[in-house]
């Protein structure tokens, strides 16, 4: 018979199992209609980075800070990485405290195509970043965050 204490550890393993082993998804040709209809209820701050941009891993750690504050928030990443890079990809959201955070990672499909997935106005350059509201709409931030944008996310979120 287990004890109290016990069954406490395994039921905090079986809930916090699925953040602790979120896997990265393979971003194909439909993946981002998949992002908006998961979140079409809510704002969803999406991010589309690369584990060779340093100001990509800025804006992650500010929006991990962010996340620890208000597990609340809603976010979606999208490494631009080749899909051989994957455990690369792993091991940063990892460093940066974003492991359990929906992830994604450009499948093998060409980047240009993935890319004007997203946005067909969007030329490539990181980071990237979507405000996307639950009524479609859609505002593309280019380069670094500015720290009004991540209070915009915060704020629309409540």
């Amino acid at each position: 018979m287990m004890s109290a204490r016990a069954w406490s550890v395994l039921l905090f393993l079986v809930l916090a199992t699925p953040a602790l082993a979120r896997g990265i998804e393979t971003f194909e040709q439909g993946s981002f209609a998949a992002v908006q209809n998961r979140h079409a209820d809510s704002v969803v701050l999406l991010v589309i980075w690369s584990i060779e941009c340093s100001h990509c891993k800025h804006d992650l750690a500010r929006i991990s800070e962010r996340l620890r504050e208000r597990p609340d928030l809603r976010v979606e990443l999208i490494a631009t990485d080749p899909p051989a890079l994957r455990d690369a990809v792993r091991s940063t959201l990892k460093e940066l405290g974003l492991a359990g955070a929906p992830s994604w990672q450009f499948g093998p499909a060409p980047a240009p195509r993935l890319r004007a997935a997203i946005d067909p106005e969007w030329f490539g350059e990181l980071p990237r970043s979507y405000l996307l509201g639950p009524d479609g709409t859609r505002m593309g931030i280019s380069g670094r965050l500015p720290e009004a944008a991540l209070d915009h996310w915060a704020e629309l979120s409540r």
